[in-house]
């Protein structure tokens, strides 16, 4: 193992001319290699960018180099023993994601990595050779600059200077002050060995808006007794089709064809689910969902006990979920329970379903994230099955068998049950969904009605028009109008309900929320974040043609 001491080692083991140079040169070529893929872009891009851009960009890596090489050069062995781990984090995440996402990190990919720690494991059971790879690399680097490092200190006469204090503080400053400067900036690339520490853990701790009050009163009495909304995971409409839709279909089921998810990630998905989408506001600049009423307050204001059943928490929250949101909710599930989560909770919902008094229950189910073993019983498809064959058992087991175990003598009647999952998936990408540049695949999605109650029946009964033309944004007023909102000022705010007419898609293509790095009052949300489309989002108007005469 290398010795990160910052003595030197005496007169004998001066270093002259030629070895200073040739450390020097090692430390240039291990901090280019470490950088690899801001480099590929700097050189890829010279024909399209203007000369001064690319000059800029390579001045850029150039302090990149001198402002890291002098504090490794000049830091005590402890501040070293901070900074390394720090360092060799921030590689790793950067070469695994290149490597599984053939992309590499943009700046609101990292400031949405940090909220999805807890999806660490499941990354490591699905990739574990592209994250070894990624540590092995991250090592590499980081062992050579230790030994320029060392190599530098072993001359005496530079080894003194190096060491001192006024040098030492010099170099920190340099450091800092260049990556505060980058944090600033926000370059579309920022230095793998840091990026994910100077915008990421940023976005951690930013300022969360606060959102809106409701401010109006429903215009009658519920609907329903009981409004549930259940958000699977990972289930494309194919997949429901083929797999889910028998069991379904004893029930009393409304059925919307192929529906698009607004976002191809869970978070995102779960909470603009959450928190609706003004349609009328989505070009206005500085619109932010964050600050819209969220569906926890409308139910309390119609008079419904607030509940969130959670199949993927074992206490902890996500999808964005906030200490603001959590305040909201009344009752917090945490239901994980293996690969059985889906069927036990299908026996709560069978049991709350009974129950007097109004509920909103919003459930995350535990669906088919990846990796998709983790969601049936060992044994049910063999260890070495296709990924196809995998998910295909995960669906089977968790979504269809949580369908199969809902009471089909629960009183629908007084029930409004609303199925949709978060996102499709795409099997042509290593990563399913969450991909930077999507494919039609991750925004596919079922979406089902489950009611008995007259009024909804009465309006949501004819859902041709919406065969294939539904989407999550249809979603939020339907629930709203079930709590007794009038249904001229809900779609005037947030677009029809399910019952049509069919209204332009709308997907969110980014994949989180950005840190307010120019200030805590800052908007985080570009109006580009959202993007409208006639056609199935993400796929022509050809193939969605095609789809809709498919059924």
């Amino acid at each position: 193992m290398l010795d990160l001491r910052s003595e030197a080692t005496g007169p004998g083991n001066h270093l002259r001319a030629g070895p200073l140079a040739a450390a020097l040169l090692a430390a240039l070529v291990t901090y280019l290699l470490m950088n690899y893929l801001l480099v590929d872009d700097v050189i890829t891009q010279l024909p399209a960018r203007v000369p001064y851009k690319s000059a800029a960009y390579i001045g850029w890596l150039g302090c990149g180099f001198v402002t890291l090489l002098a504090l490794f050069a000049t830091a005590p062995r402890m501040l070293l023993y901070v900074l390394v781990p720090v360092l060799f984090v921030s590689l790793v995440v950067n070469y695994a994601y290149a490597s599984i996402a053939n992309v590499p990190l943009s700046l609101d990919v990292i400031a949405w990595l940090p909220h999805e720690a807890a999806q660490l494991s499941n990354a490591w059971a699905e990739y574990r050779n592209d994250i070894a790879s990624a540590i092995l690399k991250a090592l590499a680097a980081l062992a050579a600059l230790v030994a320029v490092r060392f190599a530098l200190l072993r001359d005496p006469w530079l080894g003194r200077r190096l060491t001192r204090r006024g040098v030492r503080m010099a170099a920190v400053a340099a450091f800092l002050g260049f990556h505060a400067a980058t944090l600033a900036l926000q370059p579309p690339l920022a230095a793998a060995e840091t990026n994910l520490v100077v915008f990421g853990m940023p976005s951690l701790f930013s300022t969360i808006p606060e959102p809106r009050p409701v401010s109006t009163q429903p215009a009658r009495a519920p609907l329903v007794r009981h409004v549930v909304l259940v958000v699977d995971e990972s289930v494309t409409h194919e997949a429901y089709k083929k797999l889910i839709a028998p069991r379904v279909r004893t029930l009393p089921a409304i059925e919307y064809g192929e529906a698009a998810s607004t976002a191809n990630c869970s978070a995102a998905s779960n909470a603009l689910l959450r928190w609706g989408v003004e349609r009328a506001r989505i070009r206005e600049p500085g619109y932010d969902p964050r600050t819209n009423p969220m569906i926890w307050g409308y139910a309390k204001a119609a008079g419904f006990r607030t509940v969130l059943i959670d199949g993927q928490s074992t206490g902890n929250m996500h999808n964005y979920v906030n200490p603001r949101e959590f305040a909201l909710i009344d009752e917090f599930v945490a239901a994980d329970r293996g690969p059985d989560t889906d069927h036990h909770i299908a026996r709560m919902l069978n049991e709350r379903l009974r129950r007097p008094g109004r509920e909103f229950i919003y459930v995350v189910k535990r669906g088919a994230h990846f990796p998709y073993e983790m969601n049936y019983p060992a044994g049910t498809v063999p260890a070495d099955a296709s990924r196809a064959a995998k998910y295909a058992a995960a669906i089977t087991h968790a979504s269809a068998g949580f369908f199969a175990g809902l009471d089909r003598t629960a009183p629908l009647s007084d029930v409004l049950m609303i199925y949709t999952s978060d996102h499709g998936q795409d099997f042509r990408e290593r990563a399913a969904h969450c991909n930077p540049r999507p494919r039609a695949a991750e925004y596919s999605v079922p979406l089902v009605v489950l009611t008995a109650a007259p009024p909804l029946r009465a309006l949501l009964s004819d859902a041709a028009p919406m065969q294939n033309r539904a989407s999550h944004l249809n979603i939020f007023p339907t629930l709203l109008y079930a709590f007794g909102y009038a249904r001229p000022w809900l779609e005037g705010i947030y677009g029809p309900t399910l019952a049509g007419p069919p209204a332009p898609y709308v997907t969110y293509v980014s994949l989180g929320w950005r840190a307010g790095a120019r200030g805590a009052d800052r908007h985080t949300v570009r109006a580009s974040d959202f993007v409208e489309s006639a056609s199935f989002p993400r796929r022509g108007a050809r193939e969605a043609r095609g789809k809709a005469n498919d059924g």
